[in-house]
């Protein structure tokens, strides 16, 4: 995992894994996150970790086609749900200003298009990786996450 610095934010989680697959979904979470009322308002973010857990993964069938735009279902998708655990590390408002870590969970779920000769006895697996992640104080009780993702899907 990778460690970035943007604008004085320190950003883990950032995967540094070079991967090459043609079973890949990349997609992102925004999300509004509220400080806890237990918290101090927030004054500047520090640090922001992002981990991923994959929870539960099922293949399903689709029908099968192509679009104009080019995108082709193959009949078999992989589910993929998981959840994305974010901690800000902030310095508060107040005039001490004490530092506090805020965790926030975010549910996900996503599918990757399998290929045309998925063998539905074969084993299949679920990775995600973190691409980005961007963190943004909207008020002092309201940080707005994006964090970009890719849903791997192995094939075995």
């Amino acid at each position: 995992m990778e460690k970035v610095v943007r604008n004085l934010i320190e950003y883990n989680g950032i995967s540094t894994y070079t991967y090459s697959t043609k079973n890949f979904r990349q997609f992102n979470i925004e999300q509004m996150d509220n400080i806890s009322n237990k918290r101090a308002d927030v004054d500047q973010i520090l640090k922001v970790w992002v981990e991923t857990k994959v929870i539960d993964t099922e293949v399903i069938k689709t029908p099968i086609g192509s679009s104009t735009e080019g995108q082709v279902a193959t009949g078999k998708k992989l589910l993929v749900c998981g959840d994305i655990d974010i901690k800000i590390e902030y310095v508060s408002c107040d005039t001490v200003q004490n530092i506090y870590v805020e965790n926030f969970m975010i549910p996900f779920g996503t599918y990757v298009v399998l290929p045309h000769n998925f063998n539905e006895h074969g084993i299949v697996s679920a990775t995600i990786m973190v691409e980005d992640i961007s963190s943004i104080k909207i008020n002092p009780r309201c940080i707005y996450n994006n964090i970009t993702l890719m849903a791997i899907a192995d094939i075995y």
